[in-house]
């Protein structure tokens, strides 16, 4: 409405992480995702939901096999395309998205942070996952070219401040060797604060524990490249993927 009244050309992305085939989440997901559809509004704002606490997310029965690579993959794939599984994009996104993005940037996950291995664990399963999210959110606001970006679970405390947490160290890595003391000390403010603050307690265990094992991924690849090697590994293999040079974009939380 601000943008609205004083005739700004901006758009904000709100990214829904929440779960929409899920009777406890549905409702909101609804609501957010007609927000865009308001006549009033409609140019300033765009929603994408996110799947999460889904079955295939948390890789649950009957996604808990480990099974050849080539399976959880075209899984996955499939469950991008399908509002169904719990993911929703603009008309236009996807059709940047689908196919070849997301092809090509699932296959570059597996090659660069899990060494091209046949059989994913479950735990690594969800690992890749969240790296994917990652990569998803960046062509996202490549693609969508917002002013302001929010990532949204129900309270904002747990799912939300994990993901934003995991796209700043993500960025931080891209952009410098080391976290600097305001680099922590901040990252420390996204994950804490608003549980604290909020709901009076820490980030949900079982969330905060997927957000750990994924960054320790990450930066178990930066150390075993070492820091040049890779940034050359990430550019060579995700560059393509992205028309601007948004994976050395600067942090703009």
């Amino acid at each position: 409405h601000y943008y609205d009244r004083h005739h700004l050309r901006k758009k904000h992305l709100l990214i829904n992480l929440q779960d929409r085939t899920s009777w406890r989440d549905h409702a909101r997901c609804v609501a957010l995702e007609q927000l865009e559809k308001n006549p009033r509004i409609t140019k300033y704002i765009d929603v994408v939901t996110l799947a999460i606490d889904t079955d295939f997310y948390e890789q649950l029965a009957p996604y808990d096999v480990d099974e050849p690579i080539t399976i959880f993959i075209d899984q996955f794939k499939e469950h991008l395309s399908d509002e169904a599984s719990g993911y929703t994009f603009p008309a236009e996104v996807k059709k940047v998205l689908f196919h070849s993005f997301i092809d090509e940037m699932l296959n570059a996950v597996h090659r660069v942070f899990f060494d091209s291995k046949e059989i994913l664990t479950v735990e690594e399963r969800r690992e890749f996952i969240s790296i994917a999210y990652i990569m998803l959110l960046l062509k996202l606001i490549e693609t969508i070219g917002p002013s302001t970006v929010s990532l949204s679970c129900k309270d904002g405390v747990d799912v939300s401040t994990t993901m934003t947490g995991l796209l700043f160290a993500f960025l931080k890595m891209m952009n410098q060797e080391a976290f600097s003391e305001a680099d922590l000390e901040y990252l420390n403010l996204i994950l804490y604060a608003p549980a604290l603050i909020v709901r009076q307690r820490l980030c949900l265990p079982d969330v905060f524990d997927r957000f750990l094992n994924t960054l320790r991924r990450l930066d178990l690849k930066k150390h075993e490249l070492k820091h040049t090697d890779f940034l050359a590994t990430v550019k060579k293999e995700f560059g393509p993927l992205f028309s601007t040079p948004i994976l050395h974009a600067s942090c703009a939380f």
